[in-house]
């Protein structure tokens, strides 16, 4: 017996559920009531592209960022936030990843059910990391990283 699931088909609902900004406007803490979450098309991959279930997202200083000026990674046509986790759920063409694979990154539109990026925009997540945790990690990682790299790491003894 053979189900879609392990033939790497997995079925994907039209439509999702995502956060997303009401119009163009924007809103300042502790107000935030710009935000809403609605239902707006699941997206469909091209090749070289990976559609991910969002298992967890997290909020970074750009996502508050982004709501209170409009500027930065989000969008007001769709998802906003950064830092993801999930499986992967379609990948047409790719040469890495493929369908079940945990995945993780920071490449936007993060909080929805569904997440659609090029393929070299995530990675495999660790595998000592669940989900839940491999959502917090990417863009505080990476910020933390240029921070010790700017300024002089690694270190040698002799600093």
């Amino acid at each position: 017996f053979l189900s879609l699931k392990s033939v790497g088909v997995v079925s994907v609902p039209s439509t999702m559920r995502a956060v997303m900004i009401a119009g163009s406007t924007t809103c300042k803490a502790p107000d935030f009531s710009c935000l809403h979450v609605g239902r707006t098309a699941t997206p469909t991959p091209n090749q070289g592209q990976v559609l991910i279930k969002v298992n967890a997202s997290s909020i970074n200083p750009s996502d508050v960022d982004f709501v209170e000026t409009g500027v930065g990674p989000g969008t007001s046509s769709g998802a906003l936030g950064n830092d993801v986790s999930g499986i992967v759920v379609s990948c047409p063409g790719c040469k890495r990843l493929k369908v079940g694979d945990a995945v993780w990154g920071s490449p936007g539109q993060a909080m929805a059910e569904y997440t659609l990026h090029e393929e070299l925009a995530v990675g495999l997540k660790p595998s000592s990391l669940d989900l839940t945790a491999a959502a917090t990690i990417p863009g505080v990682g990476l910020s933390s990283l240029f921070a010790l790299k700017r300024t002089g790491a690694p270190w040698s003894r002799k600093n």
